[in-house]
């Protein structure tokens, strides 16, 4: 977001392909245009950057951003890639001195970066109105960070921010971060869908099995009760055939022993 002129501008990170297309517009400030995109470096900062700030030394390469230049007067070390380590060697004079700056005279005036941008097909105001100016290679640099996934506690510090909003809100473009990846990473509501079916059918055919042993458990004891009323009838001859004085009155599927109240 800028706010010159008394009018609010809303900034915009380049993408990748815009990225590639600045670094090759021009030899002399292409080393200066990497490194800001690298290290999220403001335009004063990287204008007054001496070759006694940066240390090269293969993997652990990094700048010195002393107190003197920072926007909020802080010393911070900053991490170089490899290939931004690689540029800055191949530019720096053999006989260099610790005093002498790196990018002094690169970038004269914002014409000059409004002109590489033109050269690389890259709109200054796009169909949303949002700008591109110097400062969007630092807000580019912070979008990045997040694109990459890099914890938002390390992405602060790189950008020394002290306010957590400035990273995650202010610096970083939004319109351009990849969601795909975090859509990607949630569950399958479908194989959701088919477990529950399967759960489901394999519950549906316990209870089929408990009905269906229910049903045998009641023919049984219906069985086993036709066959004890059976005995009970035979039981009940045998007793009458044994004795004769007496005669039987059925009530109710009950057998009562009577004698005969006239003989």
């Amino acid at each position: 977001m800028s706010k010159k002129g008394g009018k609010v501008k809303y900034r915009r990170a380049l993408k990748s392909n815009e990225i590639n297309r600045l670094l090759s517009t021009s030899e002399e400030r292409m080393p200066l245009y990497l490194t800001a995109l690298s290290t999220g470096l403001r335009r004063g900062e990287l204008m007054e950057l001496r070759w006694g700030d940066i240390i090269l030394r293969g993997d652990d390469s990094f700048i010195k951003a002393r107190e003197t230049i920072t926007k909020n007067k802080k010393s911070a070390s900053l991490p170089l890639r490899k290939e931004v380590t690689e540029v800055l060697k191949s530019i720096r004079p053999i006989d260099y001195k610790e005093g002498s700056y790196v990018f002094k005279g690169s970038l004269h005036k914002s014409r000059e970066f409004h002109k590489d941008l033109l050269k690389a097909n890259i709109k200054l105001i796009n169909d949303l109105g949002q700008i591109i100016d110097f400062h969007s290679l630092r807000y580019t640099f912070c979008t990045n960070l997040a694109i990459s996934g890099v914890n938002i506690r390390y992405a602060m510090k790189l950008m020394r921010h002290s306010d957590i909003n400035l990273t995650t809100k202010i610096y970083t473009d939004a319109g351009i971060l990849d969601v795909r990846p975090s859509i990607n990473r949630l569950p399958n509501l479908l194989d959701s869908r088919k477990d529950s079916r399967k759960l489901f059918a394999e519950g549906h055919s316990k209870n089929l099995d408990v009905t269906e042993e229910n049903t045998r458990n009641s023919k049984k004891k219906l069985e086993d009760e036709a066959k004890s009323h059976e005995k009970s009838q035979e039981d009940i001859k045998c007793h009458r055939q044994k004795n004769g004085s007496g005669s039987w009155i059925r009530t109710n599927d009950q057998v009562v022993n009577s004698h005969l109240l006239y003989r």
